[in-house]
């Protein structure tokens, strides 16, 4: 077993062969006139500075780059209050719904596993991280009910999901080679 720090998500994949992601950049902007700015209301981040509430994020890069073990890895460190790294802080725990399209059950379990060991949790907590497998077209309305009901379902009992990570959409949207799947998906998820 090893041991990693808990913002050390390249070493882990590294161990675990997987390819290293390629870094966001940080990116940031000195303003000349800043003191003139103001915001009229703070923003609220589930993890700063890169997801805010009520907010569409999209994770994507080239097969093979670890696009599922980081937002196994977001879904984990935000469900359980943890900083995904030293840069992406998460201020408190929150309700996490993770439908796969690809990974079966065993390889969902394994790899929470892996995570829950990264994060220094114990084997039967995963924070409020819950996931659903998916094998309904999101792109169609039956796909689509189907998951609004699991989060109503989530909702009617007191567990207001916080952040809904879908992966991947190639899965989860039947024909996504055509644009009219991603325009209905796109419509339905905005």
């Amino acid at each position: 077993t090893r041991i990693y720090k808990s913002d050390d998500f390249c070493k882990l994949c590294s161990d675990l062969n997987i390819r290293r992601p390629v870094y966001i950049r940080d990116f940031s902007a000195e303003l000349e006139n800043a003191s003139l700015i103001t915001f009229k209301e703070k923003i609220n981040y589930l993890i700063s500075p890169i997801i805010t509430n009520n907010t569409l994020a999209v994770l994507f890069a080239p097969s093979g780059v670890g696009k599922s073990w980081l937002s196994m890895s977001i879904g984990v460190a935000l469900a359980s209050g943890k900083s995904v790294c030293s840069k992406w802080q998460v201020s408190q725990a929150c309700n996490v719904l993770y439908v796969a399209g690809e990974m079966d059950k065993c390889e969902i379990n394994n790899r929470l596993l892996i995570l829950k060991k990264h994060y220094g949790l114990n084997s039967n907590s995963c924070g409020t991280l819950r996931y659903k497998l998916c094998d309904k077209d999101l792109g169609a309305e039956e796909g689509q009910e189907e998951l609004e009901s699991s989060l109503d379902y989530l909702d009617s009992h007191n567990e207001h999901t916080a952040l809904l990570i879908l992966d991947n959409l190639n899965c989860l949207v039947a024909n996504a080679e055509h644009k009219s799947a991603w325009d209905k998906f796109f419509t339905w998820i905005s």
